[in-house]
């Protein structure tokens, strides 16, 4: 991208100047830039529709039986303050949905989802000082350990 706009910079300049001369060598210097600027912007949009794998990180959480709706609808505003950790992106927290699918799983109440480009922002997060205080505010009402389900979209 820095590319890009150094090129872009450059033709910019030279286009003025070359208006303002008939100077063979600048306009030449010109094309050739043009030449490259036509390059960067053709691997800029290689780049943006080139799809990226992503880490996708999902949390099961089971909530202790006498939860209320209250604190349940408290326990969900809570995950999604997660939302502002730099590293996690479309963060998702949801309720099962009744499918009526014999195949569901009811041994949850509430599911965090959320991307990471990499591994080593999964392990910002999991040490960011906002996730370590969520998991300390929640942990009062979950009535078992969290199920995690980490995997790679591609």
């Amino acid at each position: 991208m820095l590319l890009f706009l150094r090129v872009f910079c450059c033709f910019t300049l030279l286009s003025l100047v070359a208006c303002k001369q008939n100077n063979p060598e600048l306009q030449a210097q010109l094309i050739a830039i043009q030449t490259q600027l036509d390059q960067a912007n053709a691997s800029l949009k290689t780049l943006k529709t080139k799809p990226r794998p992503a880490l996708v990180h999902s949390v099961f959480f089971k909530l202790k039986a006498d939860t209320d709706e209250a604190q349940k609808k408290a326990f969900r505003t809570n995950l999604k303050r997660l939302a502002k950790i730099e590293q996690a992106k479309q963060l998702f927290v949801a309720t099962p949905a009744d499918t009526a699918d014999k195949r569901l799983r009811k041994d949850y109440d509430v599911v965090l989802q959320m991307h990471f480009a990499n591994l080593e922002d999964l392990a910002t997060y999991q040490n960011h000082e906002l996730h370590l205080q969520v998991k300390k505010e929640v942990a009062p009402m979950l009535a078992s350990k969290p199920f995690v389900y980490d995997y790679w979209q591609k």
